[in-house]
């Protein structure tokens, strides 16, 4: 039988180099396309059973921040709990990137030395063999060359993975060692200037959220129309508003009566008739003139009879387009309606304590409405925007009942609550200048959501030009990759063993 014959150094290492024809892009002269198996160590196994104490320091998928690509945790986790996937040894300065949905980007660079520390099997980790750089692999991977790599080389529907073998072939665009670290320096300092910038929209965006809070709030408190009010005259009161209102729920009530009797031609059973006699306040010292105080049933009519929950079975087997809602919103859309008017929803059971979303919303025409929201329709002419800026964010917490978790408004409660009321005309022009104020918003945020896009643009393009050499680090005067990898002796040593 023949003795194999070893290959020679230049033969192994035109093998780790990457074929002219597979190169994604070109690259300067003293640089070289490499596959990733030939500059990385072999994977670590490190068994928790081995370590010494109680406890182990897990790395999962979980542990990771994808959007600024770092460990967030090292989880605590009992030796003799340790999962069958807790077997890759991590040290410092260690790539670490997940190929189980690698479109998530859940990539790390371990940046402490812990020798505790295991991370599961749906990382691979990188090891620099002394031919890259941590930093300049580790931005790399975080790159748009090689997303897509790994996302073409993705299979499985359930759970869509890289195939260890495709990965370690994926192309690595290798400088000097030197360049490499000018290069990942670099992008360090550019990407850093970016994410401050980021956080600048981000707040930016956060402080629009509560300026809408805030002109809500002033909007209900009268403090949004004290210049309208010291510069026109007034000639009507909310007193009067609401008095008007309950002669004509009065009036109707009798109407409809006096039909009932028609139709039935026998007499009225004595029963308890409803109250007509409306709450109005006028103690608060901080209430604007012509305002007074009433209460949510003086002003609205409660729809919540009509309200009804549909399954999520039902609904599918009832697709439609009239929107189906609930307590935060649309949840779907069904066949049929069962409103079609201008309504305001309130939250009935949801979490009140700690939310930040309002407590009452808008909607507009056909609807169906379920059993976790109450319905108000607004009486007198009062605006349905109007009705809904003071609900927005009204204190319900007090009112409600129940765990701390979820608790209930019942309707009993809604319908009681006091309610500041402005005079008709005086509702309107809150109405408008609360729009004027979100438009101008509306446009800060819309703003914002662009110039995050633009920092995503920007973060792609410095990803890509830095490894090509285009942001000023070449030096063509330096010793080329190719001798970089003949120095560290690429496909001897990993390849024997």
């Amino acid at each position: 039988m023949s003795k194999k014959i070893a290959k020679s150094q230049e033969e192994l290492l035109q093998e780790a180099l990457v074929p002219i024809e597979e190169q994604p892009y070109e690259v300067p002269g003293n640089w070289a396309w490499v596959k990733l198996i030939e500059i990385v160590e072999k994977m670590e196994l490190r068994d928790p059973i081995k370590l010494q104490g109680e406890v182990f320091h897990y790395v999962d998928v979980e542990s990771i921040d994808n959007k600024n690509q770092r460990v967030r945790e090292y989880k605590e986790t009992l030796i003799s709990e340790a999962p069958s996937r807790a077997k890759r040894g991590i040290n410092q300065d260690d790539v670490i990137i997940s190929l189980v949905r690698p479109y998530l980007k859940n990539i790390a660079l371990i940046e402490e030395n812990n020798q505790l520390a295991v991370a599961s099997t749906a990382f691979y980790v990188c090891r620099t063999n002394g031919s890259f750089a941590p930093k300049f692999l580790y931005n790399y991977l975080r790159g748009p060359v090689a997303t897509a790599y790994l996302n073409k080389h993705t299979k499985g529907d359930n759970s869509p993975s890289v195939r260890n073998s495709d990965f370690e072939l994926i192309p690595i665009p290798l400088p000097p060692l030197n360049e490499q670290k000018r290069i990942a320096d670099k992008v360090e300092r550019l990407l850093y200037k970016l994410e401050q910038a980021k956080e600048l929209v981000v707040q930016t965006m956060e402080n629009i959220d509560l300026n809408r809070k805030s002109v809500i709030v002033n909007a209900y408190l009268g403090k949004l129309t004290e210049e309208w009010r010291r510069t026109n005259q007034i000639n009507e009161s909310a007193f009067d508003l609401v008095m008007e209102i309950q002669k004509r729920r009065q009036d109707d009530y009798l109407s409809n009566v006096e039909l009932t009797i028609k139709a039935t031609s026998s007499p009225r059973k004595n029963k308890s008739e409803p109250d007509f006699i409306p709450y109005i306040s006028h103690e608060d010292s901080s209430l604007p003139k012509n305002w007074c105080m009433t209460r949510i049933l003086d002003l609205t009519e409660c729809l919540d009879r009509f309200r009804k929950p549909v399954s999520k079975s039902e609904r599918e087997n009832r697709p439609g387009d009239i929107p189906y809602y609930g307590a935060n919103g649309q949840v779907d859309t069904i066949n049929d309606y069962i409103f079609n008017d201008d309504i305001v929803l309130v939250v009935e059971d949801e979490t009140f304590t700690g939310r930040e979303k309002p407590f009452s919303y808008i909607v507009r025409g056909k609807s169906w409405v379920n059993n976790h929201a109450h319905v108000l329709r607004p009486l007198g002419g009062i605006d349905v925007e109007y009705l809904n800026i003071c609900l927005s964010y009204y204190n319900f917490i007090p009112l409600t009942s129940g765990s701390t978790g979820r608790r209930k408004l019942t309707q009993a409660a809604l319908n009681q609550a006091p309610l500041r009321l402005a005079p008709l005309s005086e509702q309107k022009i809150i109405v408008s200048k609360v729009r004027k104020v979100y438009e101008v918003l509306d446009k800060v945020k819309q703003n914002c959501i662009i110039t995050l896009e633009r920092i995503e643009c920007i973060k792609e393009s410095i990803l890509n030009k830095a490894f090509k050499g285009e942001l000023g680090t070449y030096d063509h005067a330096e010793v080329k990759a190719i001798d970089l990898l003949i120095e560290n002796e690429v496909g001897l040593n990993y390849r024997g063993q």
